[in-house]
């Protein structure tokens, strides 16, 4: 885990604000319950989590490919 591509990632909030953030700041904050009390993630649930945003991702990707698919149609 200690390979990560350090690029940012950008989140716009809905009254405005703008988050920046790497990979791995996105996992440390997923994974870091005990800093606000609750008990620690079991395996499974960092799994979990992990599954969660990678579906994202892949729904993102999706969607990009559906797009660069309509244009390369048109012309």
């Amino acid at each position: 885990m200690n390979e990560f591509n350090d690029e940012s990632f950008f989140y716009f909030g809905p009254e405005g604000e703008i988050m920046e953030f790497t990979m791995r700041q996105l996992l440390d904050w997923a994974f870091n319950y005990p800093a606000v009390g609750l008990p620690p993630l079991t395996k499974q649930e960092k799994i979990e989590i992990m599954r969660w945003h990678i579906a994202d991702i892949e729904k993102c990707i999706s969607i990009i490919e559906k797009d660069e698919y309509a244009r390369l149609s048109e012309v």
